[in-house]
C-alpha cells in the first residue's frame, strides 16, 4: 500500500462510522420534535380493541423519571372480573420508538375489578401509551391509554 492509499484506507475507518452516528443522531433529533397527534385520546377509561375488556386507569400524580404505581379498574365485556394472570401492562413512546424505561410489575389484584400496577416510569417529556393487554383465546386484547408528559 502506497502512503496514500493508506491515509484514504484509515480516513474511512473513521469516516463512515461518524456518518453513520451523525446520520442516526439527525434521525432521533427529527423524531423528538414531532408533536404528538393533534386528536389524541386522553381518555382514562378505555374499550379494548377487540371489545373483550373495559380499563379505567386512576394513575395518580404524573411525574418524569420516577416510578409510579397505578390502580386500574378492568373488567370484561360482562362487567365481570378478570383473572390478573390474563392481564399484563407495558407501554412506550410511539414518537421515539422504544418501550418504558422500567418493567411494569404484573398486575395484583386488589379484589373485584381493581388491580394494582408498579414500577411504571416515564424517563422523559413527550406523548408516552401505556397498554394493557389481556390473554384471549385468540391472542391478545389490548386497550391503549395516552399521557403527555
Amino acid at each position: 500500500m502506497t502512503t496514500l492509499t493508506r491515509r484514504r484506507f484509515h480516513w474511512s475507518l473513521w469516516a463512515v462510522p461518524l456518518g453513520l452516528l451523525l446520520a442516526g443522531g439527525a434521525t432521533h433529533v427529527v423524531l423528538m420534535l414531532l408533536p404528538a397527534p393533534a386528536d389524541l385520546d386522553l381518555a382514562r377509561t378505555q374499550t379494548s380493541a377487540g371489545g373483550s375488556f373495559v380499563a379505567t386507569v386512576a394513575p395518580g400524580d404524573l411525574a418524569i423519571d420516577r416510578q409510579m404505581t397505578w390502580q386500574f379498574d378492568i373488567k370484561d365485556a360482562q362487567g365481570a372480573p378478570i383473572a390478573a394472570s390474563a392481564l399484563r401492562v407495558d407501554g412506550g413512546m410511539p414518537l421515539h420508538g422504544h418501550g418504558l424505561p422500567s418493567q411494569p410489575s404484573a398486575p395484583q389484584s386488589l379484589g373485584g375489578t381493581l388491580y394494582e400496577v408498579g414500577g411504571i416510569r416515564f424517563s422523559m417529556p413527550g406523548w408516552w401509551v401505556v397498554k394493557v393487554h389481556r390473554a384471549t383465546p385468540d391472542g391478545d386484547d389490548i386497550a391503549e391509554f395516552n399521557f403527555l408528559m
